[in-house]
């Protein structure tokens, strides 16, 4: 085919390529995760291609593939089992999950909750991932090794496991090591194939041909063909109660994956994203999960980059996808019948591998050790205590952390650059300039009730501390965009404080929501000003410096 001008049929191509390669990842993978969360392999193909259509009407990533995962399957198995529900009921209380999940998300959405992507720590959420792959990677070597490991947190079932060596499987554990291998080498050697299908068609052929379900391995077995249906899960009020926690920490996790997923493929052509709108879209691709019976999903970090590496640019491009997707699902999941589970196992292990990675942790631990304790934390908590115990702890410590640190304000004095009206931080540049009897004060952040009592107390000691007592403090509020109630009510007991020496409080750089909540206070009649090297002027009589 010659390319017409602007390269249409090569971008044609590229685009279905980038599909095709999503599906050849997706597919295995969902029959693997659903697997993983204890549901029929038929659902995690069949909430795939819904998924991934809800985010392309909603979204705004071109390539983000919003699809079963590791981490979604293993935490709503765990906040499954919490219901003690029979086999048959599972599939009811994992779409239940999934559409628990959703609803969250879009009230989230709508409520402009978006910023909580920024709140959590990173080293948070590294910690919980490197947990939770222990998690899985425990459960799949299991598998692997065809064990019945019981109860128990992940430490505990490791142990079982390794306490156990004569009662593995040797030749599934041989089989899961081989494909494993294989899709390291092909992952290293030949990133350009996709290692994932050409490890599962291997494994395929070599069972079928060598019958290895005859010889003690064990396999997928038969899987039915299965269309999307929409049905409302069926649960008491006391059962949805209980699914709260666990719903609550899945549209977390869904979120911050999803959300750092589509930043990381973002190129300059594509459209911004906005935090709000990635949350209303996860939340619709997760209630049409849960209408349809299927498995809570969030953005693939396999699929998504896969696709753009190959040359996938357009937004129509995950919707050829979930076409196949969807003729997959309805016609041909006999292809999976003779797969070998180790294989998926295998696939699986592979799939979380990155997030058991120590190098995250030395960087936390040689740059920045508060983030190094909570990523510890986290690991600790997901694998002596659980999934949504680690992960409240994760969550809670960057809280605690986000605190600490916001509250932690330091006050700089400034002085001018001489010949220019500019002001700096004096404790950087002795040598800047001070205008005798006004003192300019800058707090290093924003003002709220949890950091402002400090900030009084920084800016009385400077007060008292000065070689001569000012007549005036011009306190620079650029940072604060906004005054809580707390806050206004300790600056009043800051001027009330200063007047007691004489000294007059002056605020600079006021934006207009501040302004507002000046106006309405007892701080009312504080002049207000709008640059500092005029504020200064104004209060010494003097020139301003040109």
């Amino acid at each position: 085919m010659r390319s017409s001008p602007g390269g249409r049929p090569l971008a044609l191509r590229a685009n279905i390529l980038g599909a095709l390669t999503a599906v050849c990842i997706v597919a295995p993978e969902c029959v693997a995760f659903a697997q993983l969360a204890g549901i029929p392999p038929e659902r995690g193909l069949v909430v795939a291609p819904v998924g991934i259509l809800a985010y392309v009407l909603v979204g705004r990533s071109r390539l983000l593939y919003v699809t079963p995962l590791a981490a979604t399957a293993i935490l709503t198995a765990v906040t499954v089992s919490g219901l003690r529900v029979s086999p048959a009921d599972r599939l009811v209380a994992t779409a239940a999950v999934a559409l628990g999940a959703g609803v969250i998300l879009l009230i989230t959405g709508v409520a402009r909750c978006g910023f909580i992507v920024h709140f959590l720590r990173p080293e948070a959420v590294t910690g919980f991932l490197f947990g939770l792959a222990v998690v899985v990677i425990v459960r799949e070597l299991a598998v692997a090794t065809e064990t019945d490991l019981g109860e128990g947190n992940a430490a505990t079932r490791a142990l079982r496991l390794f306490g156990n060596l004569s009662h593995w499987h040797l030749a599934s554990v041989v089989f899961t090591g081989l494909a494993f291998g294989l899709l390291l080498g092909l992952e290293r050697w030949r990133p350009a194939l996709p290692s994932t299908l050409v490890v599962l068609v291997a494994a395929w052929t070599l069972s079928v041909a060598v019958r290895l379900d005859q010889h003690g391995l064990a396999v997928v077995g038969p899987i039915p063909d299965a269309f999307p249906t929409l049905s409302v899960p069926e649960l008491s009020r006391g059962q949805w109660s209980d699914l709260v926690g666990g719903c609550l920490g899945l549209a977390l996790i869904c979120f911050v994956l999803s959300f750092g997923v589509a930043t990381r493929i973002s190129g300059p052509d594509d459209p911004p994203l906005d935090a709000n709108r990635e949350m209303l879209a996860l939340g619709v691709s997760n209630v049409l999960a849960g209408l349809v019976g299927g498995l809570a999903g969030a953005g693939s970090p396999e699929a998504s980059p896969a696709a753009k590496a190959v040359g996938a640019t357009r937004r129509w491009s995950p919707v050829v996808a979930a076409i196949a997707l969807f003729a997959l699902a309805g016609w041909g999941t006999v292809l999976f019948e003779k797969l070998p589970e180790a294989a998926l196992a295998a696939v699986v292990i592979a799939a979380v591998r990155g997030f058991v990675s120590p190098a995250p942790l030395v960087a936390a631990w040689k740059k920045d050790r508060p983030g190094f304790v909570v990523a510890v934390c986290a690991v600790a908590g997901v694998v002596l205590l659980g999934l949504l115990q680690g992960l409240l702890i994760a969550v809670g410590l960057s809280f605690v952390l986000f605190v600490a640190n916001a509250s932690r304000l330091h006050v700089s004095e400034l002085g001018r650059v001489d010949q220019t009206s500019t002001y700096l931080a004096v404790e950087r540049f002795p040598a800047l300039l001070r205008q005798d009897g006004v003192l300019v004060l800058r707090p290093d952040g924003g003002l709220f009730f949890a950091n402002v009592d400090r900030v009084v107390t920084q800016v009385q000691v400077a007060v008292t501390g000065a070689a001569e007592t000012p007549h005036s403090v011009l306190l620079d509020l650029g940072a604060s965009f906004r005054l809580d109630q707390p806050t206004v009510a300790a600056l009043v007991r800051l001027r009330q404080r200063l007047g007691q020496f004489g000294v007059e409080l002056h605020f600079v750089h006021v934006y207009l929501k501040a302004a507002d909540a000046i106006a309405v206070s007892s701080l009312c009649d504080v002049p207000l000003h709008g640059d500092t090297a005029t504020a200064v002027c104004a209060l010494t009589a003097a020139p301003p410096a040109h």
